[in-house]
């Protein structure tokens, strides 16, 4: 287990590039709000990134209850950027959020694993390589890819954005 996780991180590691932090980060920046979607442990580290953030004075709307997607889209307008994170991208699920998001105008980032999810209302899908473990459908390997991801977006903003 720990072996696949290494292994999976190494993938994310090697598909990162500075630049596309930079563009991630300098949308966060942007934006007047962020949202931020996600489920099951997703949802955790949205709101561990939401934490971090203040940290650079940035607020980025992360809830951790069930139903607050409900509430959080009336929330959302054409100046905000909404960040979904995503595993595997199952194309219903996506599609059917993405539609109702897109009524608000935003800018959408979609951060996943998926390298065949396609959807032409998202500003931008973000790709990262990795694995996702065969023995869980807690995705957990996937969690651990996004909270890298996250970890390291937080200290770039910070290092591009610090007051």
């Amino acid at each position: 287990m720990y072996q696949e996780a290494i292994e999976s991180l190494e993938l994310v590691q090697n598909s990162l590039s500075m630049n596309d932090i930079d563009r991630i980060c300098d949308m966060i920046y942007q934006a007047k709000k962020v949202h931020m979607l996600g489920y099951q442990f997703n949802k955790i580290i949205s709101n561990d990134f939401q934490m971090k953030m203040l940290k650079h004075r940035k607020f980025v709307y992360a809830f951790v209850e069930r139903g607050d997607e409900i509430q959080r889209l009336d929330m959302i307008d054409e100046e905000s950027l909404v960040i979904i994170i995503t595993v595997r991208a199952r194309e219903q699920l996506m599609n059917a959020l993405i539609n109702k998001i897109k009524e608000h105008h935003p800018k959408i980032l979609l951060l996943t694993m998926s390298q065949t999810y396609q959807n032409d209302d998202v500003d931008w899908i973000y790709r990262i390589d990795g694995t996702e473990s065969q023995y869980s459908e807690s995705s957990l390997q996937g969690t651990m890819n996004f909270l890298s991801l996250l970890n390291l977006i937080y200290v770039r903003y910070g290092l591009l954005y610090r007051e």
